[in-house]
């Protein structure tokens, strides 16, 4: 039997798509470890010689020096061009050679014409210097100073003291990472709502991303966007509560003595998770009123501390926000890697307000509680991305503009909130705002666990994960899923021990969360007017296909940088969870896994909930 490739890529395109994937993965990672210096050291043949004659003019010296110097080297083997430069009292003449051409040969060449002519070159001439002219050596930028008011030994002082430390190295790049990069994340979060908006408008399920996928694509693409997703949010856990840490440490290390070990880290992070998720554990009543209450204290503490900070900032130097220098390496508290490239400081800063303005998915998930969910969703989820963007920026521009000294800060590293902080806010105001961000990032985490046990819950009930009986079970006392709130607990707590520094986890976390948004993106852009021909009432018209390109680009843009130093690592990390899906997929879901439920099957399971809510006393609240 022969075997037709293209015909089974057409009829199961999944295998080839992933396969493309990790091929271009690959293929991004081993050019990148070609073995190629940054500098390298290319080597140009130029032999100079120089002659020099106290007080001779310079017509005497191109006569009598110059031009016989020029007629013997001009024999010398793979001579490409000769420059003299006369002067008073000084001749210089440099010989350029074809790339290729032996340099010490060629310096030995000269000086033997040289030497034949000497006899015939003025006697008061001080000897010729031949040399090679070494081209790395020499400056590749020259600045030239000039301050009236100084002399000469106080300007000199002043370009070593001060103009040199400023040029050669002063986290990121400075304010203008909030002013400019803070609102280019949101945009770029905000092209990703706009263009899910127009799908949850059409598909208003409370699967969300995992049933569009289906819907747009086949089983096997909705299994992908659900697997990702899945990965994203066991991530985003981490990372919250890893960024809890050096929080906690800065408030409350000095009172317990603690120095910031890796130890005290793992610890931590056992313990904030454990709590989070016995919380989730002992019933959903408590969870949601604690939840309920944090998008309000989020919400008031934000203007709190925007207030706070603007208040009582010694200066408002709003220039700030859209001045870039370099923070990088020790300047920048070695947050980031030392580079002369502003540019790519900028582009690393991206990933903290994309990786912040993330979770407005959520609102698909709950498309079958909400009235009006095929114009209420879309509009939610682009609204979140909005306002968060706005308050975001008023406390982030608060904190920028009250630093009293920007090299200091950021010198800091990521101590510097506490540092600003410090010098600015009264002692009082201030363990009392600190109290509120620790409450607000402790109670964030604990709506992740919700998140990643729920999603893990529905994605096994539908036999989506190895372990799927385990996992889909629900405690009939507490009536929340029990072994999906710590399966997905203990994974985050693995997940950080293996990656513990901050940067690289939310690297993982932003590249996993968007690639689960871009698959059914995709997918819609490839069937849009097509497959899917009936758009819902929240309809962006015949933009759809300019945001699906914008989110792919985006998408692209948020892979490449994720895996730059200091975050290497979220290359193999990547490279190793999608090596893990193809083999869960194609080793044991491809064949059992059906898809989410249609029809007959959702009635059943929504009279299947009434019964247990019935069972323990509770209505459904329909």
């Amino acid at each position: 039997m022969r075997l037709n490739i293209s015909a089974w890529s057409i009829r199961t395109p999944m295998p080839a798509s992933v396969m493309f994937i990790v091929l271009t993965i690959l293929g991004i990672f081993s050019f990148r470890e070609l073995p190629i210096t940054k500098f390298p050291n290319i080597d140009i043949p130029i032999v100079q010689v120089t002659v020099t004659q106290s007080g001779a003019a310079p017509s005497e010296l191109e006569s009598q020096v110059t031009k016989k110097i020029e007629d013997a080297v001009a024999s010398v083997n793979g001579l490409w061009h000769i420059i003299s430069t006369v002067s008073d009292g000084s001749s210089v003449t440099t010989i350029q050679f074809y790339v290729g051409t032996n340099v010490d040969r060629t310096l030995n060449d000269v000086k033997d014409q040289i030497a034949k002519i000497r006899s015939d070159l003025p006697r008061t001439i001080d000897e010729p210097i031949i040399s090679r002219l070494d081209i790395e050596g020499l400056p590749i930028l020259t600045y030239a100073a000039s301050a009236p008011a100084m002399s000469v030994e106080d300007l000199s002082w002043f370009v070593d003291d001060t103009v040199a430390r400023t040029l050669q190295g002063i986290s990121g790049v400075g304010g203008a990472s909030i002013g400019i990069g803070w609102p280019l994340g949101c945009f770029i979060s905000g092209v990703f709502a706009v263009a899910m908006g127009q799908i949850s408008s059409a598909y208003p399920t409370a699967g969300g991303l995992y049933h569009w996928g289906s819907i747009l694509g086949n089983r096997g693409a909705g299994w992908l966007t659900a697997w990702l997703n899945l990965i994203g949010l066991v991530t985003v856990l981490g990372a919250i509560n890893v960024g809890t840490w050096p929080f906690f440490l800065g408030v409350f290390g000095p009172i317990l003595g603690l120095t910031g070990s890796y130890g005290e880290q793992l610890t931590f992070m056992i313990i904030i998770t454990a709590i989070q998720a016995l919380i989730n554990h002992l019933g959903i009543k408590l969870t949601s009123i604690l939840t309920d209450f944090s998008g309000y204290l989020i919400f008031f503490g934000s203007i709190a501390l925007g207030l706070a900070f603007f208040a009582f900032a010694p200066t408002h130097d709003f220039s700030r926000l859209w001045t870039f220098s370099n923070y990088s390496g020790d300047a920048g508290g070695g947050v980031w890697p030392q580079t002369s490239s502003v540019g790519f400081l900028f582009l690393l800063g991206l990933l903290l307000p994309i990786y912040t303005i993330t979770g407005y998915d959520a609102s698909a998930h709950t498309s079958e509680e909400t009235k009006k969910a095929a114009m209420s969703v879309p509009k939610a989820m682009v609204g979140s991305v909005i306002w968060s963007g706005v308050f975001g920026l008023f406390f982030l521009a608060g904190i920028v503009v009250a630093i009293p000294d920007m090299g200091k800060a950021a010198a800091q590293g990521w101590n510097v909130f506490f540092w600003t902080s410090d010098q600015v806010l009264p002692a009082g105001l201030k363990f009392i705002l600190y109290v509120m961000v620790f409450v607000a990032q402790f109670l964030c985490g604990l709506a992740t666990v919700t998140s990643v046990s729920r999603m893990m819950f529905a994605f096994a009930r539908d036999g989506g994960l190895p372990g799927s009986k385990a996992l889909k079970r629900v405690s009939p006392r507490y009536r929340t899923p029990v072994a999906a709130t710590w399966a997905g607990s203990i994974l985050a707590i693995h997940f950080t021990a293996y990656t513990p520094l901050y940067t690289t986890i939310v690297s993982v976390t932003v590249i996993f969360l968007f690639l689960s948004f871009t698959v059914p993106i995709t997918f819609g852009l490839i069937h849009y007017r097509r497959k899917w021909s009936t758009m819902g009432p929240w309809d962006i018209g015949g933009w759809y296909p300019v945001f699906a390109i914008l989110s792919i680009v985006s998408m692209i843009l948020i892979f490449v940088i994720g895996i730059q130093p200091p975050n290497d690592n979220a290359l193999w990390i990547t490279l190793g969870f999608l090596a893990l899906t193809v083999v869960v997929w194609f080793g044991i879901e491809r064949r059992r896994f059906k898809g989410p439920p249609i029809g007959d099957e959702i009635a059943r399971r929504q009279a299947d909930i009434r019964a247990a809510e019935t069972a323990v006393g509770e209505t459904s609240g329909r």
